[in-house]
Order: structure tokens, then sequence, then C-alpha cells
């Protein structure tokens, strides 16, 4: 709970209006980086601003779940690698794009899945959505279990706060324990 304590006392003036109430509110919510997302942060690569909103433009097509939608994002994400090519998260796009099409037969878009997957945990091993996908790939297209565990594991690693790494990862658990 945030403590205004004698704070409530103080008149408020405009020119300190808000102040103390930043101030209690700053103090509440300071947290501390884990050394893995300082490593992160050290890490991250500048970002080209207009490959950025375009590759925000297809995420936005992508989440709404229709092939037409799917289509759509391709194009973005294809838009912002021609910017700048080794932009992972657009590489991502794309191997989200093949695991969720169906204007390719799996056996044509899931080995496009796993490459776009691969570039972008080359340009940076650090994407969780690109575990992610190389996991689901790796569970529905190779058969390989162990092998999509490990990357779910490792997305999860990567950023606990990954719904999508967390769905499919439980969503694997089930589908295989009900192949065994």
């Amino acid at each position: 709970m945030l403590d205004l304590g004698s704070h409530r006392k103080k008149p408020i003036t405009h020119h300190n209006d808000g102040d103390w109430a930043r101030q209690a509110i700053a103090n509440e919510i300071r947290t501390e980086v884990t050394p893995q997302e300082q490593a992160r942060l050290a890490a991250a690569r500048p970002v080209n601003a207009e490959a950025y909103q375009l590759y925000l433009k297809g995420r936005f097509f992508w989440n709404k779940g229709t092939e037409e939608d799917f289509r759509a994002a391709k194009k973005y994400f294809e838009c912002a690698l021609e910017i700048d090519p080794n932009y992972g998260q657009a590489l991502v796009g794309l191997s989200y794009y093949f695991l969720s099409t169906d204007e390719l037969a799996p056996k044509v878009a899931m080995p496009k899945a796993k490459d776009y997957a691969l570039k972008a945990l080359a340009v940076d091993n650090s994407l969780s959505d690109a575990h992610t996908t190389l996991a689901t790939v790796r569970f529905n297209a190779d058969w390989d279990w162990p092998g999509a565990e490990k990357e779910y594991v490792q997305a999860i690693t990567l950023n606990p706060n990954d719904a999508e790494g967390r769905r499919a990862y439980s969503w694997s658990r089930i589908r295989s324990d009900q192949g065994r």
C-alpha cells in the first residue's frame, strides 16, 4: 500500500503540486533488475524506428487471427526486414506467420517457420518468441518433444511473463502426455 505518511499534512501549492505524490509513488515502485535482465539490456541492439513501426503493424494484424490478417502481417514483417534484414523480431514475426498460415501446406510452411526462428536466434539468442516458435515447430513438425521442451523452457526462462510461450508449452505438455 502506498504510504503517504506525513505528506498528507503538507499544503499543496502550485510550485510543488504533486511532487510529494510522485516521489511517494517512485519510492513505492522501485524494483531490482536481475543479472539476466541487466545482461539483456546491455546486449540490446539499436532498432530502426521505421522497421519497428512496420513490425508493430504486422503484430497488430497477426493478432487479429484471420488468414487475411496473417497475410497482411507477413507483408509488414517483410517490409521491416527490407529496412533492417537483421531485425530479429520481424524474423520471429515471419516464423509465427508460417506456423499459422493455411496458405501453404504444413510440409512447406513448417520448414520456413523453423528457418526464420533459427535466423532470429542467430541474430539474438535472447528472443523468447524465437525460442517459442522453434519449440512449436520441433513439437508439431519434427516430433522432437525433448527438443521442443528445451526451447519452451528457454523461452519462459528468458521471459517469464510470455503468455504465448506458457500457453504453447502447456498445450505441448498436454498433447505429449496424451501421446504416451
